[in-house]
C-alpha cells in the first residue's frame, strides 16, 4: 500500500490547481517521402519526459515531450520505412491556490492522469497544422485515452 497516493491529498492538489499558462518550447519535423494518395500510414506517438516535475512555491511547471513518428503500411503491415516525424516540447505551467507540501507521489499521479489530458487539445492542433504544412493531409490524432 505504500505506492498508493493519499486520496486527501490528491484531492486538494485538484482544488488548488488550474493551468496558468502553456508554450511551445521546440519544435523540429522531417518529411522523409512526398505525399501519395496510395500510402497506407501507421502513425506511432509516444509522450515521454512527463515525469519531470518542477514544483516552486505557488508554481507547478511539467516539459511533456511529444515523438510522432508515422510509418508505412504495405500489404497490411507497418514497416520501418518512415514517412514523417514530428517531434515538440511543450512547457504546461500551473498556479496552485494554495503552498502546500503536496506527496511526491501525488504529483506524479496528478501529472500521469492530468497532463495529457490537458495538453492534448493542443498537440492534436500541432500535429494537425504541422502535416498539412509538410504536405500531407491534416492528421487528427484520435481522443487520448488514459487507461490507468
Amino acid at each position: 500500500m505504500a505506492n498508493e497516493v493519499n486520496k486527501e491529498d490528491y484531492k486538494k492538489l485538484i482544488r488548488s490547481v488550474d493551468i496558468k499558462d502553456l508554450e511551445l518550447l521546440r519544435l523540429s519535423c522531417e518529411n522523409y517521402v512526398p505525399f501519395s494518395k496510395n500510402v497506407t500510414a501507421a502513425i506511432d506517438l509516444e509522450i515521454t519526459s512527463i515525469n519531470d516535475i518542477n514544483l516552486n512555491g505557488k508554481m507547478l511547471e511539467i516539459k511533456p515531450d511529444f515523438k510522432l513518428v508515422v510509418y508505412k503500411v504495405a500489404d497490411g503491415k507497418t514497416t520501418d520505412e518512415k514517412l514523417f516525424e514530428i517531434y515538440f516540447t511543450y512547457l504546461l505551467k500551473y498556479s496552485l491556490s494554495e503552498e502546500e507540501d503536496f506527496q511526491q507521489k501525488t504529483l506524479e499521479h496528478f501529472v500521469k492522469k492530468n497532463v495529457p489530458l490537458n495538453v492534448w487539445p493542443f498537440a492534436r492542433e500541432l500535429v494537425n497544422n504541422i502535416t498539412m504544412r509538410m504536405g500531407f493531409p491534416p492528421l487528427v490524432l484520435p481522443a487520448y485515452k488514459n487507461e490507468e
